[in-house]
């Protein structure tokens, strides 16, 4: 039986805001760039080059093929794309984390998921596109914590990444307003607001 948690992964998804799905904000931006750099990153063994650009090639195509079935909300057949990119280059840590993702939201397999996800992540610590990944899964399975702990993390490696900013004001809760009776955004509650969460940043420091 799955937990309280992992049942409420199971709704409709929080992040869909008409018909953009949040993989375009926390996952799609940038990948196909990281993973282009990652591809024509430096050779030390020069044996069998040719057949091992090759399968790069033919990775990368694998690869973008699945981003772009993800775009269009299809994870199902993005899974046999990513997965056939993880085969030609199970060394690639994009490549894993992005299947770590795309098996959490086409089998809901989270355990899986996070285990590749981790595993990419360890690979290389100074991407923030593995950080929004495992993130996403944790999401996904109705772990928010343990998403925003995760991106977190992140943000000593990727400080310049606005993704990651952004990211984590989807997953943390946010606090009820100081005076439940106005508007959230009445200027009431948003001065006594900022008071408060100085207050308590002081509080937690002391």
């Amino acid at each position: 039986m799955l937990s309280p948690a992992l049942r409420l992964s199971q709704r409709p998804i929080a992040f869909l805001t008409h018909s953009v799905v949040i993989c375009e904000h926390m996952v799609c931006e940038g990948q196909e760039q990281a993973a282009t750099k990652e591809r024509k990153g430096p050779r030390t063994d020069t044996r069998g080059a040719g057949r091992e650009t090759m399968l790069d090639t033919e990775a990368f195509r694998e690869f973008k093929k699945g981003i772009d079935l993800i775009k269009l909300q299809n994870p199902n057949k993005a899974l046999h794309h990513i997965r056939r990119a993880v085969e030609l280059e199970n060394h690639n840590p994009f490549y894993l984390s992005h299947l770590g993702l795309v098996l959490a939201q086409a089998e809901h397999k989270w355990h899986k998921a996070e285990e590749i996800c981790v595993s990419a992540l360890h690979m290389r610590r100074n991407e923030a596109q593995l950080y929004l990944n495992l993130a996403e899964v944790y999401r996904l399975a109705g772990r928010n914590e343990d998403a925003a702990e995760t991106l977190t993390r992140g943000l000593p490696y990727a400080p310049r990444d606005a993704r990651l900013i952004r990211a984590l004001g989807r997953v943390r809760p946010r606090r009820e307003p100081v005076f439940s009776f106005l508007a959230r955004r009445h200027f009431l509650n948003r001065q006594f607001g900022k008071l408060l969460a100085r207050a308590l940043k002081l509080f937690s420091a002391a």
